[in-house]
């Protein structure tokens, strides 16, 4: 169902899901399964899959095994180890099919106010297209990163060039040939940074500060590979499945991967080392602005496609800049380009 201009009007909803994420989606198919049947899943964005249908920035892909993003009940022949955004969609959108939950969906319309009545013992809830529900339960699966957060430089608005946000990303903004700035060192900044590298004029990468990396392993499955994992029986699977969970979790236990004295976080720690010692071994100016000052998984430990620091280092006119630690921005955004 898609939201047009409505009355307002009152309805007998049992229950409202807010977000049609990994999130909202798991709780409504819960919902059925503990014999509820009148719910509905409401969802400002035109498609499902929450963070991962409007995150559609170049390279954006997970960083957990295929296999483990995945409901375990919902089996699908990924095409490859780590999958792409435009897999993630896919696969949610087979999941709605397969669950029926497609005549449950109210897509492109926003839920604009939550209002418990204490009276009615019942939840007011308005949408952005003047429809009220009356539910006796709301879910809010909302997530943490579906509203951009624009940055308030100096200049910012007078830059002439395209203005990119990856949580907003314009798919129709050609990149090749261009000279591109990318601000920050995160999980999405590093992912981008390995699709644009190779496309760019010149790259330019802004950050407070690098965190540690380790080689991601990404890879393609062949088609006798999928054949084969589609061949696996329930049980095969699922263990298929814990084998890779244990692999992205073992150094979790007892902490091990945070405590810098421990022989794991130790072993981690040389192999990110040895990552950027091999790729940079040309680049010693580069080596330096991409090794942190921290202990190891001091802060999250991002995963990086094999080829982004071998973008870096093989492109002499990629630049990597520092942003001081007293200022979450480049000194200014000018008409013409970024003031280092």
């Amino acid at each position: 169902m898609r939201g047009g201009a409505v009355k307002s009007h009152q309805m007998d909803v049992s229950v409202v899901v807010i977000g049609a994420g990994f999130g909202g989606l798991t709780a409504a198919m819960m919902l059925r399964k503990e014999g509820v049947k009148n719910f509905r899943i409401i969802e400002r964005s035109e498609g499902v899959s929450g963070t991962w249908y409007n995150n559609r920035y170049p390279g954006a892909a997970v960083d957990v095994q295929s296999s483990c993003y995945s409901w375990a009940h919902h089996r699908y022949p990924w095409s490859r180890n780590y999958a792409d955004q435009a897999e993630i969609v896919k696969y949610v959108e087979q999941v709605c099919t397969k669950e029926k939950l497609w005549d449950h969906l109210t897509l492109g319309v926003a839920v604009t106010e939550t209002l418990w009545q204490e009276d009615r013992r019942q939840w007011r809830v308005t949408l952005s297209n003047g429809e009220v529900l009356e539910p006796d339960v709301v879910i809010s699966a909302v997530g943490l990163l579906s509203t951009p957060r624009y940055p308030i430089w100096p200049g910012y608005d007078d830059f002439k060039g395209p203005k990119l946000h990856a949580a907003a990303y314009d798919t129709s903004v050609e990149l090749m040939g261009q000279r591109v700035a990318v601000v920050g060192a995160g999980s999405s900044a590093v992912q981008i940074v390995a699709a644009v590298a190779p496309i760019a004029n010149k790259l330019y990468v802004y950050q407070r500060e690098p965190g540690w990396v380790v080689p991601k392993g990404d890879y393609g499955y062949s088609e006798e590979e999928r054949q084969r994992l589609h061949a696996l029986s329930d049980a095969e699977y699922r263990k298929r499945r814990w084998k890779d969970f244990r692999a992205v979790n073992k150094g979790m236990i007892f902490g091990r991967l945070y405590k810098p004295y421990s022989a794991f976080s130790k072993w981690r720690r040389k192999i990110a080392e040895a990552y950027i010692a091999e790729s940079f071994k040309d680049r010693p100016d580069l080596r330096e602005a991409v090794t942190p000052k921290y202990a190891f998984a001091g802060k999250r430990t991002l995963q990086r496609h094999q080829l982004v620091y071998a973008a870096l280092g093989a492109r002499m006119g990629n630049e990597i800049h520092a942003l001081t630690m007293q200022t979450y921005t480049p000194a200014e955004v000018q008409a013409q380009g970024v003031q280092q």
